[in-house]
């Protein structure tokens, strides 16, 4: 049998479209936009890529909202298109934690990749995509999924204050709900009442009055400043903490105490170093 050279190009290109991704309408299926007329689609986070080449929040989204046909379980790369600045606007009626973009607006979050919270004051680089079929009581800005993310600086430094030092204490209640180390970062879900203004909340290493080893265990303080705050909303937030200032010079790993102000929490974590010193 032969094949001409013009059957054959034909042939070759047909192979090579089939190995791009498909841009063309066969990935998007009108008649699944219509079905979505009459589904509702939850908001729960377990994404898909599509056969388009985008993230979406979960599979219902990806279909109904969508019309994507085909895609595979989990998130297609991400090239993190998007930065911005975790800001606090707790104080507005329904806000809560929002991110700023580089151009002023704002993006209120309806969902997260699993395991990654907001915190104020964080650099993220991140992609997203718009939810309009939600509404909002904050009305701040666009509300949206976060299909990636990472944070830039994600775990802010622990302060010191010596036995003489005249850094003031701050003894507003603080509660600590729970506390985990990951990596270098130490992660406390802490709550508080307010909502009225903005809160200070930093944690503190006490330094003893002797510096002779064999040195006690530190202890880390979790303070808070209320500015005066007289509001009583129960407000509960992550917040991050870099454990690379207590690191020992010759050893793999060190102990220290978690409390705070008021000290109605005391827990003993072993802090294993990811990076080993030699």
């Amino acid at each position: 049998m032969k094949i001409s050279i013009p059957s054959l190009m034909i042939i070759m290109a047909v192979g090579l479209a089939s190995c791009r991704k498909d841009n063309s309408n066969s990935c998007i299926d009108q008649e699944l936009l219509k079905q979505g007329n009459v589904i509702d689609c939850t908001a729960e986070y377990d994404p898909v890529c599509g056969c388009d080449g985008n993230t979406y929040p979960n599979e219902c989204i990806a279909k109904f909202q969508n019309g994507v046909k085909y895609f595979t379980k989990g998130a297609c790369g991400c090239k993190y298109p998007y930065s911005g600045i975790v800001r606090d606007l707790t104080g507005l009626d329904g806000c809560g934690e929002v991110i700023q973009l580089l151009d002023g607006s704002y993006l209120e979050v309806a969902s997260l990749p699993n395991g990654f919270t907001l915190e104020t004051g964080q650099d993220l680089e991140f992609d997203y995509m718009e939810r309009t079929d939600l509404a909002s009581i904050c009305m701040a800005g666009k509300i949206v999924d976060i299909t990636c993310v990472r944070a830039i600086n994600a775990c802010v430094p622990i302060l010191e204050r010596g036995a003489l030092d005249s850094m003031a204490t701050h003894k507003d209640p603080i509660f600590i709900n729970s506390a985990s180390i990951v990596q270098d970062c130490l992660y406390i879900n802490f709550s508080y009442s307010g909502g009225c203004a903005e809160h200070d909340v930093r944690l503190v290493k006490t330094l003893p009055w002797c510096g002779t080893p064999p040195l006690p265990p530190a202890e880390l303080v979790l303070e808070h400043e209320a500015h005066g705050d007289a509001c009583q909303a129960y407000i509960t937030k992550t917040k991050s903490f870099d454990l690379t200032g207590l690191q020992e010079y010759g050893t793999h790993s060190v102990e220290f105490f978690l409390t705070n102000s008021q000290a109605s929490y005391n827990e003993k974590f072993i802090y294993n170093y990811p990076h080993v010193q030699n």
